[in-house]
């Protein structure tokens, strides 16, 4: 049973390394490629509603929708980072030094933590800019993916 408990919390440390890694990489994206990622993304999912744009249409569309679209990126990026950090089984990593604190508190302080190297590193890439409102939306993020997993946990509970 300790070994599968093991292997389950490797795992979870290898998701949040990988989150972890797609973040940065995400976040090293010059500001001219980092808009021409979001804008393809909004071009392509407007074209399935709409086949018959006009070129000038389709770009006052996208210049309209990017903002709201990257903040949501944001969101949905350290959504899922919440839940893979909460998957880790702190207490087991730490021996039991952490009992005493809740995992959702760790689990958010230390998306939070990465939410703000994040934005730092930002700060050295051309174009790109810290920004304090997301880290706002990055944290909401990891606090949502926490709770997923939680409600994830009680549900696979409940099916047991």
């Amino acid at each position: 049973m300790e070994k599968n408990k093991n292997i389950t919390n490797t795992i979870w440390i290898l998701a949040v390394i990988i989150w972890m890694i797609i973040v940065f990489y995400f976040s090293s994206q010059v500001s001219e490629a980092s808009g021409n990622t979001s804008g393809s993304l909004i071009s392509f999912f407007l074209t399935i509603f709409k086949k018959d744009w006009s070129a000038q249409e389709l770009a006052n569309t996208i210049e309209v929708l990017q903002p709201f679209v990257r903040k949501l990126a944001h969101f949905t990026l350290y959504a899922i980072g919440g839940f893979v950090i909460y998957g880790v089984d702190i207490n087991s990593l730490a021996e039991n030094k952490y009992k005493y604190i809740n995992k959702f508190t760790l689990s958010t302080v230390f998306g939070l933590l990465y939410a703000i190297s994040d934005e730092i590193h930002q700060h050295f890439v051309p174009g790109r800019a810290p920004g304090i409102l997301d880290v706002c939306i990055d944290t909401l993020g990891i606090i949502f993916g926490c709770c997923l997993h939680i409600i994830f946990n009680k549900l696979k509970k409940l099916l047991k």
